[in-house]
């Protein structure tokens, strides 16, 4: 298993962003709703650099990974739509753009919703056939 100091200091960066935006996540969304908890996760500076294509893969890769390894310390905060809007904000901060994606199923008589963020049509913190299980809303949740 990894440790804090094995991580990279962008990855550090990264999980310290992740694990302490989804305590703030799971404590604003009830309250405030998505609308209000998105225009907030905003405000934070964006980096002023710009990266190669390659360079920016590697990135969307880290980023989702450092995500998921923060969701695992902050159970039972950190459900589906908390993931992706910290993943979402992680990578906007980053300029990468990124998309946060609802979905709804009825499973069984059940009706289930799911997010799940998109990069390039392909989903980051979840399966690909996510698309598949899930009907989305045509745009984006902005």
């Amino acid at each position: 298993m990894t440790t804090l100091k094995q991580l990279s200091s962008r990855e550090r960066w990264l999980f310290v962003g992740g694990f302490l935006g989804l305590i703030f996540v799971a404590i604003a969304l009830p309250r405030l709703g998505l609308k209000s908890t998105q225009k907030i996760l905003i405000k934070l500076p964006q980096t002023r650099y710009t990266v190669s294509d390659s360079e920016r893969e590697k990135q969307v890769t880290q980023t989702a990974a450092m995500v998921k390894i923060a969701a695992r310390y902050c159970q039972p905060f950190a459900n589906c739509l908390k993931q992706s809007l910290i993943l979402w904000q992680l990578l906007y901060l980053q300029r990468i753009e990124s998309e946060l994606r609802i979905g709804v199923r009825c499973d069984r008589g059940e009706f289930e919703a799911h997010a799940w963020v998109e990069y390039q049509g392909i989903a980051l913190n979840e399966v690909r056939e996510v698309r598949e299980d899930f009907a989305t809303f045509d745009r984006a949740i902005r």
